[in-house]
């Protein structure tokens, strides 16, 4: 794994621990529009972290 895949490893890591606490924030305040935004850029996160691991051979990838 290059270190710039590694880095944006865990960007991506940390922009999906961000996402998902507020997901979860907005799912307490039923504040559904929110929710469902915040649901979308997580899995935008996810098919982003998908690409940049598919670049990786297996023996490279971290455990995220």
């Amino acid at each position: 794994m290059t270190h710039d895949d590694h880095a944006a490893l865990i960007e991506v890591r940390d922009r999906l621990v961000e996402l998902r606490a507020q997901r979860d924030e907005a799912r307490e305040g039923s504040n559904w529009i929110e929710f469902r935004e915040l649901q979308a850029e997580i899995d935008s996160a996810e098919a982003a972290r998908t690409r940049i691991m598919r670049r990786t051979s297996p023996e490279d990838m971290p455990k995220l």
